[in-house]
């Protein structure tokens, strides 16, 4: 199995951070596309190249490391946009079998981006781990070494409007304990609805703890439920695109409530590492990330766990109308 680090790549220093990594392989540095090969030594040289660089985002091109000849053809699922259902783990292995090093777009949220680095060379993978380490702000997902499965990855995206926190309720049928829907009732959205829509839905929930938090002069509170009614758990996640919204996320009922609760006092609204520090609390998390609106959003789930994550995507190839997978 290749070496893999993932990057975000939406830090100031990702330029930085790959020019000095080309320079310890000047001469032997590609970029990639479908159409032609360009040899590039810098981030300037990749720019003229590729027009929507740094972006990273959905890219029809990978930046390559080969010291011999270049293979000669490239299969066309290498070049799919991340937004397709592909086979990640072959695509790992294409690349780290027939390049010295790969890097090529992992996925973008609405907030953040990413990309894989992948090579069969433990000294290159090394030397990129101590040239990350330099800039603090190059958050890394994970690194994986030779005895990690590219299918037990953590994370999914995936698009489901009008079926929010349903997959999250196939998941919990799993457990021996019912999901924990977590919410976020803010003091200005109080006083502007008198009548709050979710009482009646709430209120056939078994409230857990109930938690004030205040950040940059915004007070709110979390609310912790656990799932006892399906039907008001699907009436609120159905307000997932409106502006009147409370959901936040769903968490396994197998679940260190004292350590989440932290978590989220102390965070304004969570990243993609704050969610894999919250990982650490619980079996698997469901939950969404937003755009411009209300009604722009993805769908994420995390788990490390194979039998949850083998469960999810069975689930979720099973939704013909859900769009935009992605297995990570």
């Amino acid at each position: 199995m290749p070496y893999l680090i993932v990057l975000n790549s939406s830090s100031n220093n990702i330029n930085n951070c790959i020019d000095s990594f080309m320079k310890l392989y000047s001469g032997n540095s590609y970029i990639l596309t479908e159409k032609k090969v360009n040899n590039i030594d810098s981030c300037n040289s990749i720019k003229e190249s590729v027009k929507n660089w740094p972006l990273w985002y959905a890219p029809k091109w990978l930046l390559v490391g080969k010291k011999n000849t270049l293979v000669d053809k490239i299969p066309s699922f290498i070049f799919l946009e991340e937004n397709l259902d592909i086979d990640y783990d072959n695509k790992n292995n294409f690349l780290s079998k027939n390049f010295d090093w790969a890097f090529f777009s992992y996925f973008s949220t609405y907030s953040e981006r990413f990309i894989s680095f992948v090579t069969e060379d433990k000294k290159i993978y090394l030397s990129l781990k101590k040239i990350m380490s330099k800039y603090n702000d190059i958050m890394t997902l994970d690194y994986f070494d030779k005895n990690t499965s590219f299918n037990n990855l953590k994370i999914s995206v995936f698009n489901d409007y009008g079926k929010e926190g349903l997959l999250a309720l196939e998941i919990s049928k799993n457990e021996n304990k019912l999901p924990y829907l977590i919410c976020e009732i803010t003091e200005n959205y109080n006083e502007s609805n008198k009548n709050n829509w979710y009482e009646i839905f709430t209120n056939k929930l078994l409230l857990i703890k109930s938690l004030t938090k205040e950040i940059s002069h915004t007070k709110s509170k979390i609310l912790i439920y656990q799932v006892t009614d399906s039907n008001s758990y699907e009436n609120i996640w159905k307000k997932a695109s409106s502006e009147n919204n409370i959901a936040l996320c769903t968490i396994s009922g197998n679940s260190n409530l004292k350590e989440v609760e932290k978590i989220f006092l102390n965070k304004y609204s969570l990243s993609i590492k704050d969610n894999l520090d919250l990982l650490e609390h619980t079996d698997w998390i469901y939950t969404l990330n937003y755009g411009g609106g209300a009604d722009e959003h993805i769908g994420l789930f995390f788990s490390s766990i194979d039998s949850n994550i083998n469960i999810f995507w069975e689930n979720l190839k099973n939704q013909e109308d859900i769009l935009g997978i992605v297995k990570f």
